[in-house]
């Protein structure tokens, strides 16, 4: 993997103001590039640009993509992109099957996962 500066992350989730907020913890982090979408068929576009991790939810509020078609999508285009999902989403099948589908980590959202969040991305990098 690369540095945390090197690094490219993709932050996919339809609530702007988590974008800003996982944004600024990941930039702390010393992660220079992080790319937002809120809309899954714009990060799926832009693949190409072969992200070292996506971070995204489970569920999007609006629409009936779920976390196993963003997963398998993301690693029909881009295998060694990591997947870490960080979502509310209380469901442990959904768990299960994105873990045993190749997702790095099943996170539910609460008042310290985005600090346990970073800092597995972060030992990740590093390895």
């Amino acid at each position: 993997m690369k540095s945390a500066r090197e690094a490219i992350i993709f932050v996919l989730d339809s609530n702007i103001v988590y974008q800003k907020v996982i944004t600024q913890y990941l930039q702390v982090a010393g992660i220079r590039s992080v790319i937002v979408f809120s809309d899954p068929d714009r990060m799926f576009t832009a693949l190409k640009r072969k992200p070292d991790i996506l971070i995204t939810e489970y569920r999007f509020e609006g629409n009936a993509i779920l976390g196993r078609l963003i997963l398998s999508r993301v690693k029909e285009a881009s295998p060694a992109t990591e997947i870490f999902f960080h979502t509310s989403l209380r469901d442990v099948d959904a768990a299960v099957h994105a873990l045993h589908s190749g997702a790095l980590d099943y996170i539910l959202k609460n008042s310290t996962s985005l600090d346990e969040m970073v800092r597995k991305i972060i030992k990740r990098l590093q390895q």
